[in-house]
C-alpha cells in the first residue's frame, strides 16, 4: 500500500484531537476579546458536539458514498471552521461555524478511519491501537500551541489561522487519495438503517459505550473535585494527576500498536474491566496522591485497552455496514449524556465522593457484552471504521 494513503489516514487523530482542544482551552480569550458573556461561550463549547448529530447522517453515508469525497469534504470545512473562528467577529458567526465545525469532524474522521480499519484487515487492533498513539499527541499539541502563543504574544487568532491552513493541505492529501469504495449490496439507507437497528447486538454495544463514555472526561472532573473537596488535595496537584492516566494509556496503545494479540476479545474485556474497576475503587478511596497516581496508570492502560478492543468489535460486527452501524450505535449511546448532570446534582446533595464512586458500582462493561460470542465469531473486515461521539478519544 502506498505510504502517503497509510499516512494521511493514520494521521486523522492527531489533526483531529489537535484542533478540537482549541476552542475549550481559548474560550476565555475568545469571551473576552469578542466580549461575550459566559452563557455565550458555554453555548459555542456546547454547539461544538451538537454538530455530531448532524454528524450521524454523515457516518451512515460512509456505506453509500465515496469515503475520499466524504473524508475531504469534510476536512475542508473543518478548516473553513478555523479559519471563520480566526477572522470572525460576532457570537453568530463562531457559532454557526461551531455547529458545522461538529459535523465536519464526524465526516472526515469516519469516512478516513473506515477506510484504513479496511485496509488493515487482520491487522485492526494494532491499527486503531497507533492512531490512537497519534491521538494522543494531539492531546497534548493543543494545550502546547496554546500556551506557547501565549507565552509569545502572538494571540489565538493566529493559532487557529494555522490550524486552518494545515487542515486545508490536509484535505487536499485525502482528496489525492484512492480510498476503499463502499459496498451498499443493492442496500437502501432506510433497509440498511433498519436492519442494523434491530440487530440486538448493536443495542447492546451501544450501551457498553454510553457506560464507557462515563469513564472518560466526566469520571476525571468529578475526580478532581473528589480530591480536592474531600482530600484536601490542592487544585494543581489533583489536575496534574491527569498526567498519569494518559502516560498508562499511551504505553498501552503503543504496545498494542507493536503487538498482533493473540488473546481472546472476552480475555481482553475482562482484564480490562477489572482493571477498570480496581483503580477506580483506588483513586476514589485513597487520599494520597501518590497512590491515586499509581493507580491512574493501571486506569489509563486499562481503559486503552478496553477502548482498542471495544471499536475493534464495533468495526467488525456488520461487516459492508459499518458506517450504519456506528451511527445507530453513536446515537444510542447518547442517552449517556444525562448521566453527568445526574451525578453532578447528587453530588450537590450528599457529596462528591459518593457519587465519583458510584462509577465503581456499574456492571463493568464486558459483563453487559455478548454472552455467547460463538454466535457471530469475530472475522476480517470485509468493508469496515472511530471521541462527540463515542468513537472519539475525548
Amino acid at each position: 500500500m502506498p505510504l502517503g494513503l497509510i499516512a494521511s489516514l493514520l494521521l486523522v487523530n492527531l489533526a483531529d484531537e489537535w484542533f478540537a482542544f482549541l476552542p475549550a482551552g481559548a474560550m476565555e480569550s475568545i469571551r473576552a476579546d469578542l466580549g461575550l458573556s459566559y452563557a455565550q461561550a458555554g453555548v459555542l463549547l456546547a454547539l461544538l458536539p451538537a454538530g455530531g448529530v448532524l454528524g450521524v447522517f454523515l457516518m451512515a453515508a460512509a456505506d453509500f458514498v465515496s469515503r475520499r469525497i466524504l473524508g475531504a469534504a469534510g476536512a475542508l470545512v473543518y478548516a473553513l471552521c478555523l479559519l471563520a473562528f480566526a477572522s470572525g467577529r460576532s457570537f453568530v458567526v463562531l457559532a454557526i461555524a461551531s455547529v458545522l465545525w461538529g459535523a465536519a469532524s464526524d465526516a472526515f474522521v469516519h469516512a478516513t478511519q473506515l477506510a484504513l480499519a479496511e485496509l488493515a484487515a487482520d491487522e485492526l487492533d494494532a491499527t486503531l491501537a497507533r492512531t490512537n498513539v497519534l491521538g494522543s499527541i494531539g492531546d497534548l499539541l493543543g494545550p502546547l500551541t496554546l500556551a506557547v502563543a501565549s507565552a509569545t504574544g502572538v494571540g489565538w487568532r493566529p493559532v487557529f489561522a494555522m490550524g486552518g491552513v494545515l487542515m486545508l493541505a490536509y484535505a487536499g492529501v485525502l482528496a489525492a487519495q484512492s480510498l476503499p469504495a463502499p459496498h451498499p449490496d443493492g442496500s437502501t439507507p432506510w433497509s440498511m438503517a433498519r436492519a442494523v437497528l434491530g440487530d440486538t447486538r448493536v443495542v447492546r454495544l451501544a450501551a457498553i459505550w454510553a457506560l464507557v463514555t462515563l469513564l472518560d472526561e466526566p469520571l476525571l472532573g468529578f475526580l478532581i473535585a473528589n480530591l480536592e473537596e474531600t482530600h484536601g488535595v490542592s487544585a494543581a496537584a489533583a489536575t496534574a494527576l491527569v498526567g498519569p492516566i494518559v502516560a498508562g494509556g499511551m504505553v498501552t496503545y503503543t504496545v498494542l500498536g507493536a503487538t498482533r494479540l493473540s488473546v481472546s476479545v472476552r480475555s481482553r474485556l475482562n482484564a480490562a474491566s477489572i482493571g477498570l474497576l480496581v483503580t477506580v475503587l483506588v483513586m476514589v478511596a485513597a487520599p494520597w496522591p501518590a497512590v491515586v497516581a499509581l493507580a491512574g496508570v493501571g486506569f489509563g492502560s486499562s481503559m486503552a485497552l478496553l477502548w482498542v478492543t471495544l471499536l475493534a468489535m464495533t468495526l467488525r460486527l456488520r461487516p459492508g455496514q459499518v458506517g450504519t452501524t456506528q451511527a445507530a450505535v453513536s446515537g444510542l449511546a447518547t442517552v449517556g449524556i444525562v448521566f453527568p448532570p445526574l451525578i453532578g446534582m447528587a453530588a450537590d446533595r450528599w457529596g462528591s465522593a459518593q457519587q465519583c464512586g458510584s462509577s465503581r458500582w456499574r456492571p463493568p462493561p464486558s459483563w453487559c457484552s455478548f454472552s455467547r460470542p460463538e454466535r457471530r465469531p469475530v472475522r476480517s473486515l470485509n468493508a469496515c471504521r472511530t471521541r462527540s461521539s463515542p468513537w472519539s478519544r475525548r
